[in-house]
């Protein structure tokens, strides 16, 4: 897998565009700069999460003792489900539930750090050769979410709702065709190791 493809996965999962609505409704009483503030906090949390999977995800794995082939095909249909949920997305009543200003919780995770990025950082962590590819990706994917959350008000009257939604959309569809190439390569090479017992 190359730095890009895995980027671009990491960047689709973090979904910062379909997030826009959600994290301006969460802080929508407070100020630009304590927006920005919080936002980064947030972001550094999110991070610190997620490389906390990414260097013992994969000793969890082995302990587990599970395949490549097995990691593969999860990884595939956990992309394929989280796609699908970005085509169709859902109400996100994140804002109506929690008038306090967020820490941790919402926004660190499940929002950005949540169950579908780590899962996919400790498949990509257990499958990649060269790990520093996987950290430099989680970097890139982050560095360009946070970007967008910290513009998010800019980028919100700049674009309008219905164009975030269908550019969330738009992402859901391009994950849903990596989801179904890592599900074909994994069913591959299930059936290559098959066919050599």
């Amino acid at each position: 897998m190359s730095l890009f493809s895995i980027t671009l996965t990491m960047f689709l999962i973090m979904n910062s565009v379909g997030h826009i609505i959600a994290y301006l409704e969460l802080v929508e009483s407070l100020n630009s700069r304590r927006r920005q503030i919080i936002i980064i906090r947030e972001m550094f949390l999110a991070l610190g999460i997620m490389l906390f999977f990414y260097y013992l995800g994969e000793l969890f794995l082995l302990a587990l003792e599970i395949n490549s082939q097995t990691v593969q095909l999860a990884g595939g249909l956990i992309l394929f489900l989280i796609a699908i949920r970005m085509i169709f997305p859902k109400n996100k009543p994140l804002a109506s539930e929690n008038k306090q200003e967020p820490f941790i919780f919402p926004i660190a995770t499940p929002m950005i750090a949540g169950p579908s990025i780590l899962t996919t950082i400790m498949i990509y962590a257990n499958q990649t050769k060269d790990n520093k590819l996987v950290l430099l990706s989680i970097c890139i994917a982050w560095a360009f979410s946070i970007t967008i959350l910290f513009f998010a008000e800019q980028i919100k009257s700049l674009v309008g709702k219905k164009a975030l939604s269908a550019i969330e959309r738009l992402m859901g569809l391009i994950l849903t065709m990596i989801a179904v190439e890592m599900l074909l390569q994994g069913i591959k090479t299930l059936l290559k190791s098959g066919l050599h017992l």
